[in-house]
């Protein structure tokens, strides 16, 4: 109840962006938002489940806004900043979860797919970022959080675009918290391990279809629930850099501490 209250004190009345919001560990994170009193901006493509999920949870017009985005495709972000702005006056915090996935050899994947795959987890993310970044700063004020993964450390077979984009993802978040830090402006990184979610499933075959297939590790991994719990709980006392799952996510000290026998490892688990 301690730690409840200590949440719902923390979140309450700030405005926060959610991206990938209409499902997942986005649609999670919403949810608890919303128990902890907060004003949410909701952004994914699919309109209509994140109209339904506002609907299911009862919540006040004035407490949510509704923006249809991909982020596959060329966004203005500027004018959904305005948008945001023009709503709630202010924005608190900026949660980057937004992402897709790959399942698929680096040889049998088309460029098309890895553009893709860098577009919505790497570029969509930097850009809608940096399009707030004036607002935080002149607020001197605001916290920027990306979603990343323990694969944004290590790689594993079948995802090299993936990793790539999370590698991507950590290198800029990282550097851009010294450029902003002194200003006033906080940025976190939060890498998931494995959570039971659609995302291996969704996944984009080599030539661009989808994979349709589950993982051992996803189906065995943390819920999208819990996964949502410990990202709020780390938000909340500002980590610079944390991690939610189970024991995969020791996977990149592992890697890093003994570098062939992970090798070794992976290719044995993978059947390669």
């Amino acid at each position: 109840m301690h730690e409840r209250e200590g949440m719902r004190n923390f979140y309450k009345d700030k405005v926060v962006v959610v991206t990938g919001s209409s499902s997942g560990i986005g649609r999670e994170i919403v949810e608890q938002l919303a128990n902890y009193g907060a004003k949410i901006v909701l952004c994914a493509r699919n309109q209509e489940a994140m109209q339904e999920h506002v609907r299911r949870m009862n919540l006040a017009d004035e407490n949510y806004l509704i923006l249809a985005l991909d982020f596959s495709q060329a966004i203005d972000f500027n004018a959904v900043r305005e948008k945001i702005l023009s709503k709630f006056n202010h924005i608190d915090i900026l949660i980057n979860n937004a992402g897709i996935a790959q399942k698929s050899l680096v040889q049998e994947t088309n460029e098309e797919v890895e553009r893709r795959i860098m577009e919505v987890n790497y570029f969509a993310n930097i850009n809608f970022t940096k399009a707030l970044l004036p607002h935080f700063i002149d607020r001197k004020k605001g916290q920027i959080v990306g979603i990343s993964s323990i694969l944004g450390e290590i790689g594993l077979p079948f995802v090299g675009p993936y990793c790539a984009s999370k590698h991507a993802l950590n290198g800029y978040y990282n550097s851009m918290r010294y450029d902003l830090e002194k200003l006033g402006v906080e940025v976190a990184i939060v890498s998931p391990g494995f959570i039971k979610t659609e995302i291996t499933k969704k996944s984009l075959t080599g030539s661009g279809e989808i994979h349709d297939k589950d993982s051992v590790a996803q189906e065995k991994g943390m819920s999208a629930k819990d996964c949502a719990q410990g990202i709020l709980k780390n938000i909340s006392k500002k980590k610079r850099q944390s991690y939610v799952g189970g024991l995969e996510t020791l996977m990149p000290k592992f890697a890093f501490l003994f570098p062939r026998l992970f090798h070794f490892l992976m290719r044995k688990l993978h059947k390669i």
